[in-house]
C-alpha cells in the first residue's frame, strides 16, 4: 500500500537502455583512452630508447681518436652550415681535378695522385720563373722515391696541369678561410686541423645530421659531453689492450700459428684488387711461392701521416670505399716484421683482411682459423661493439654462428664450408692489380712502426662502422639533426663517379 505523499517514479524501458548504452559508450571511450594512453607512453619510451642508443653510438664513434681530434670535432660539430658549405667546394674540386686526369692512362693518373699529397712541392714547381727538371731536383731529396718518379714524369711536359692544381689549391684554401673567417680563432684552427685529415672531414660531411646532433648536445652541455667521450675511450682502450695482450700471447706461443699469418699475409696482400677490397685467389697466387721478400720498403710505413690525398682534390677514384693514403700491408694484417724477420704484433687483424680470410683463406690457414674459432668461442655472448677491432669481431662471430647455425639445422658442417669457400662468382678477377703492389706486399717490412698512423686507421674504421649503423634525422636533444636550409643531402668528402 503507497503511504500518502510518496510519488512513484515509472521509468520506462526505452529510457533505461539509453542510459546503459550511453554507459557502455563511456566505459569504451574510457578504455580506448586509457589504452592509447598506454601505447603512447610505450612508443615514447621506445622513441627514447632509440635516440638514446644513436646518442651512445655516435659518441662512441668520436672517442676512438685522440683528446686533441675528438676536441676538434667537437668543436666545428657546432657549425653545420659551414661544414656544407666547405663540402660544396670540395665537391668542384675534387670533380674538376678528376676530370683534368681522366684522358691519361691510369699508370700517368696515380703519379698526378701522388704529386697531389705534397701541395708545398706543387707550389714550388710553378712558382718564379720556368724552371728544368735538372733545377728542381736538389728539392726532391728529402720526398718519397714514388713522388720524385711522379716529379720526373710529369715535369715540365705538364707544367699545364701542375700549374691548375696549384691554382685549384691555393683558391681552395682561400675559400675556406672566408668560410672560417667570422668564427672564433679556435674553431678556425679546428677546422683546418680536420681539414688535414680528410678521412675525418668525409665521414663528417657524409653524415651532416648526426654532425648538427653531436654539435647541438656539445652546445647544450659541453662538460657532460666531453666527459662522455672522455669515459667511453677509457672504456674503448680497456677493451683494446686487453683483446690484444691476450692475442700476442696466443701468437708468441705458437711458431706455426706465426708461419702461417706470414704466408696467409702474402697471399691477401697479392689478392688486394685495385679498388682496394679483397679478390678470390687465382691459381697463379695459389702456386706462387709464399717465402718473405726481404726488401724493406719505407714508402708506406714512414709516409701515411702526414701527407694523405688533400681533401681538396679528393682520393683516387677507382677506390669503392674512401682510401685517403696509401696504406701498408701491416694496418690490415695487425702485424710487421722486425729486424731478422721477427714477427711484431701491433693489432688484431682488420675488417677487410678479416673478410677475405673467412671468404677465401681459412682452409689453408688451419692453425689461425682454430685460433678465429677458439676467439669466437669465448666472445660468442657478447659482441664487442665498442672495440676498434669490431671488424675482426664481427666477421669472426658472423662467419662462425652460420656454421653453427647450419649444423643445428642437421646440415652437413663441410658442405657449408665449400659453399663459402667457393663462393667467387662475383669476384672480379680480371681487376688491375694494384701499380704498387710489390711495395704493398713489401711494406710488411719496416723498421720503424707508424703508430699514430695505424690508429687513426683503425679509429677511422671504427667510426665508419658506428655511423654507418645510426639513423639521425630526427629532431630532439641528441638523436638526430635539424633541417639545414639549401642543404640538401651531403655526399661528402668523395668525387663523382665514372
Amino acid at each position: 500500500m503507497q503511504t500518502p505523499g510518496t510519488i512513484i517514479e515509472i521509468v520506462p524501458m526505452s529510457v533505461k537502455n539509453i542510459n546503459m548504452k550511453t554507459k557502455l559508450k563511456l566505459n569504451r571511450t574510457l578504455l580506448f583512452g586509457l589504452l592509447f594512453t598506454a601505447s603512447t607512453l610505450s612508443f615514447s619510451q621506445s622513441y627514447q630508447d632509440s635516440l638514446k642508443k644513436d646518442d651512445d653510438d655516435i659518441i662512441a664513434s668520436i672517442a676512438p681518436y685522440s683528446s686533441d681530434v675528438r676536441d676538434a670535432i667537437l668543436n666545428i660539430s657546432q657549425y653545420p652550415q659551414n661544414i656544407v658549405k666547405i663540402e660544396r667546394i670540395q665537391a668542384r674540386t675534387s670533380q674538376s681535378f678528376q676530370d683534368m686526369v681522366a684522358a691519361y692512362p691510369r699508370e700517368e693518373q696515380e703519379k698526378y695522385y701522388e704529386l697531389a699529397r705534397y701541395p708545398e712541392l706543387i707550389h714550388q714547381l710553378v712558382d718564379g720563373p720556368p724552371k728544368t727538371l735538372e733545377q728542381v731536383k736538389p728539392t726532391l731529396t728529402n720526398y718519397p722515391k714514388e713522388t720524385v718518379d711522379a716529379v720526373t714524369a710529369l715535369f715540365p711536359m705538364h707544367l699545364a696541369d701542375i700549374k691548375s692544381m696549384d691554382k685549384t689549391y691555393q683558391k681552395s684554401q682561400e675559400a675556406l678561410d672566408k668560410i672560417i673567417n667570422d668564427l672564433p680563432s679556435d674553431a678556425q684552427g679546428d677546422f683546418k686541423k680536420i681539414i688535414a685529415m680528410p678521412e675525418v672531414m668525409n665521414l663528417l660531411t657524409e653524415r651532416i645530421d648526426l654532425v648538427v646532433s653531436l654539435g647541438e648536445a656539445y652546445k647544450n652541455d659541453p662538460i657532460g659531453t666531453k666527459a662522455k667521450l672522455d669515459t667511453q675511450s677509457a672504456q674503448i682502450n680497456s677493451e683494446n689492450q686487453k683483446d690484444l695482450d691476450d692475442y700476442k700471447k696466443q701468437v708468441e706461443s705458437d711458431p706455426q700459428m706465426q708461419d702461417e699469418m706470414k704466408k696467409s699475409a702474402q697471399e691477401f696482400a697479392d689478392s688486394y684488387s685495385a679498388n682496394g677490397e679483397e679478390q678470390g685467389p687465382s691459381d697463379a697466387v695459389l702456386n706462387q711461392n709464399q717465402q718473405q721478400p726481404t726488401v724493406v720498403n719505407n714508402y708506406y710505413g714512414t709516409n701515411y701521416n702526414p701527407n694523405p690525398y688533400p681533401y681538396w682534390f679528393g682520393y683516387p677514384y677507382w677506390y669503392d670505399y674512401p682510401m685517403w693514403y696509401p696504406r701498408p700491408l701491416y694496418y690490415q694484417t695487425g702485424f710487421y716484421l722486425g729486424v731478422g724477420g721477427n714477427l711484431v704484433v701491433v693489432g688484431l687483424p682488420s675488417r677487410a683482411y678479416s673478410r677475405w680470410f673467412f671468404n677465401y683463406g681459412y682452409q689453408r690457414y688451419p692453425r689461425y682459423y682454430s685460433y678465429c674459432n677458439n676467439f669466437y668461442s669465448v666472445h660468442r655472448t657478447y659482441v664487442n661493439h665498442t672495440n676498434v677491432y669490431r671488424g675482426f669481431h664481427n666477421n669472426v662471430n658472423r662467419h662462425f654462428s652460420t656454421i653453427n647455425h647450419e649444423s643445428n639445422a642437421n646440415r652437413n658442417p663441410s658442405t657449408s664450408h665449400n659453399t663459402n669457400s667457393n663462393r667467387t662468382s662475383s669476384v672480379n678477377r680480371n681487376a688491375i692489380p694494384n701499380h704498387n703492389s710489390n711495395n704493398f706486399r713489401n711494406s710488411i717490412n719496416t723498421h720503424s712502426f707508424n703508430r699514430q698512423g695505424f690508429s687513426n686507421f683503425h679509429a677511422t674504421q671504427f667510426h665508419q662502422q658506428s655511423w654507418g649503423g645510426v639513423r639521425g634525422g630526427s629532431s630532439g636533444n641528441f638523436g638526430g639533426g635539424a633541417h639545414l636550409s639549401g642543404g640538401g643531402h651531403v655526399g661528402g668528402g668523395g668525387h663523382g663517379r665514372r
